[in-house]
């Protein structure tokens, strides 16, 4: 079965998923049978202090922060064939294909014109093209996708990006004990993620995807690996109702030589990017 949610197969976002879904391999619709709630009577730690000790032990907010490029690659079998979804970025620009038996099916991209902002300031276009149709996100779906690409690991935003972070209480996520942390975003917008008390490493989330029209996803992270100083899962299954898809990743690179402009940007896209550049150019002159 093939998931219709997209594929964010990048810093903690992570996905693959149908054309019209943004790219994200990373992400219930309602917590699984296994979840269930154990509150604890000690004192539960900070969320502060949760996020801080799960990015110390992926490699530290300043470095994660420091990396200037990154290339992923993503594969899956499943009854269609052989799977996979490629992954090139900087900061403020991506650009994936997802094929099918060596087939290009779908391609992706992103660009953010002020990625040091803060993301409710991002101005970017975003769009996903298969065959000759092309298509631009807009909305909710635009700003996550520019949130998501602004930074090589979006992961290095989340207590900047949120409202209010809250540690829960310790539940049983796939055997294993976490800290449920509920994130809210200024929009209003919820999210749930779990940590695992021993390891602090991110078990799993659950999130409104609005890449991906807006669905309840579940993503589910296993088997870390160390990549050249960057603690990342190997193991993404990602749970929708559109069904479930389990990737693996087969290379991680980054801090390499990368030229974005070798990556093709359908019309329709350039357009609003060039008009993006000028509009923000006068209100830069303007300042």
């Amino acid at each position: 079965m093939t998931s219709k949610v997209a594929i964010n197969l990048a810093a903690f976002t992570f996905a693959p998923l149908s054309a019209c879904a943004g790219l994200f391999l990373f992400v219930l619709i309602g917590v699984p049978s296994s979840a269930y709630c154990q509150q604890e009577t000690t004192k539960l730690p900070t969320a502060n202090e949760v996020v801080n000790r799960f990015m110390q032990k992926r490699g530290g907010v300043e470095f994660l922060s420091s990396i200037s490029s990154m290339h992923t690659l993503w594969t899956k079998s499943d009854s269609e064939g052989e799977w996979e979804f490629e992954r090139w970025q900087i900061p403020g620009q991506s650009y994936a294909e997802r094929r099918v038996n060596g087939e290009i099916k779908t391609t992706y991209g992103c660009w953010v014109a002020n990625p040091m902002e803060s993301d409710k300031l991002l101005k970017g276009v975003s769009w996903w093209e298969q065959g000759d149709r092309t298509t631009l996100r807009g909305g909710e779906a635009l700003r996550e996708s520019a949130a998501r690409i602004a930074s090589i690991d979006n992961s290095t935003r989340w207590l900047d990006r949120s409202e209010s972070i809250k540690c829960q209480a310790i539940e049983t996520i796939e055997g294993k004990s976490c800290y449920h942390l509920q994130f809210k975003e200024e929009n209003g917008t919820t999210s749930d993620r779990y940590f695992d008390v021993e390891s602090g490493l991110l078990v799993s989330t659950i999130s409104n995807e609005h890449e991906t029209g807006g669905s309840r996803v579940t993503r589910q992270y296993a088997d870390y690996k160390d990549f050249d100083g960057i603690l990342m899962p190997t193991k993404q299954t990602i749970i929708s109702d559109s069904g479930t898809d389990a990737w693996t990743l087969k290379k991680l690179e980054h801090e390499i030589d990368l030229d974005m402009e070798q990556f093709h940007v359908p019309g329709v896209a350039q357009v609003e990017i060039d008009r993006l550049s000028l509009r923000i150019e006068v209100v830069s002159g303007q300042k």
